[in-house]
């Protein structure tokens, strides 16, 4: 959830019954139409996070479908950026994620180690504004 001024968002993500991952953002009582994150597929919940309640971005992140590596596309002032592999991401779980402006934090479980690592990711749409 995010807020600006006296303008509430809140961004909620969840799983299709065919893998994909689906999303949708609620402005005050106005909602945007139940869209799919492009390419996304997961047998978990996925995450979401704001990126700045001044920008109209977010991140969507999510364990493969198909693998255990977690991947993630941002939403920046309408526009997907390309779906990314965070390559030391393994896990079976869904991960979990947050912005600390300018970058996005990223937390994941190990399946073999029952522990939970993180990772700092640049490019956020936060980023990508700022620097389009």
């Amino acid at each position: 959830m995010a807020a600006t001024g006296d303008i509430s968002l809140a961004y909620l993500a969840w799983t299709n019954g065919d893998g994909s991952v689906g999303m949708e953002r609620l402005r005050g009582s106005a909602k945007t139409a139940l869209a799919d994150v492009p390419d996304a597929k997961t047998h978990n919940g996925p995450a979401i996070a704001a990126a700045d309640a001044n920008v109209d971005g977010y991140a969507v992140a999510w364990d493969g479908a198909s693998s255990e590596h977690v991947y993630y596309r941002t939403w920046d002032d309408g526009t997907w950026l390309p779906q990314r592999d965070e390559p030391q991401a393994l896990t079976t779980q869904a991960p979990a994620l947050a912005f600390d402006s300018p970058a996005m934090e990223m937390l994941w479980t190990v399946p073999t180690a029952d522990t939970v690592e993180a990772a700092q990711t640049s490019g956020s749409p936060a980023v990508v504004s700022q620097a389009g």
